[in-house]
Formats: structure tokens, sequence, C-alpha cells
């Protein structure tokens, strides 16, 4: 895909939000976050993943010499020490940017 079609792809959504998955991987276990509520399918590779519906705000990518994540910003129920008590240095990152449909559960 080219950038002209990914920005085709990216407007196709007639006004509806698309829908932002993002792993973070850790030394204790990854967390799912999403900005919609989701829960990953049966047949996926990661099945019946629930995805916490908690980003308030999507990361920022720079890609200058190395790709680069903003700062993430969430809501988390429980205590953040539960987070800060993890290494995450070295851990893999991974977004996924799906179809508004993605996240209807009526499409």
């Amino acid at each position: 895909m080219n950038d002209t079609q990914w920005q085709q792809w990216l407007r196709s959504s007639s006004g509806k939000k698309r829908c932002l998955l993002i792993i973070l991987n850790n030394s204790v276990a990854p967390v799912y976050l999403a900005s919609q509520p989701y829960t990953s399918w049966p047949t996926d590779s990661l099945a019946n993943i629930p995805f916490r519906d908690c980003l308030t705000q999507s990361p920022e990518l720079s890609d200058d010499d190395s790709l680069e994540l903003g700062d993430l910003e969430f809501t988390w129920p429980m205590k953040i020490t539960e987070l800060r008590a993890r290494y995450w240095r070295g851990y893999a990152v991974n977004l996924y940017l799906g179809s508004p449909s993605l996240c209807d559960p009526f499409p």
C-alpha cells in the first residue's frame, strides 16, 4: 500500500472514528488498550482478548531516523503502581488501526 492508498483508506470511514488497538508488551504480561471497546475474535491469533477502552488521546508517531512513539494517554481503573512496577524498556509496542466497523457490534 502506498501513501496515497493509505490516505484514501484512512479517509474512507464516512466520518466514523477508526479503532486504534495497542498492545504494550512488558516484563509481566501484555497490556491491551483500545480507543473503543473491542474483543478479539475467536479466530484471531490472540483469541478472545478484551482490549481496555481507555485511550484518551491517540499517540503521535515520528519517523526521523528511527520510529518514535509519543506519550500514551489513557485512564486506568486500578492503581497505577501496578503498571509502574513493570519493566517496559526494550519491549515491543504493537499498533493496529482498523475499520470503524471493527469496533461496531452492529455492522
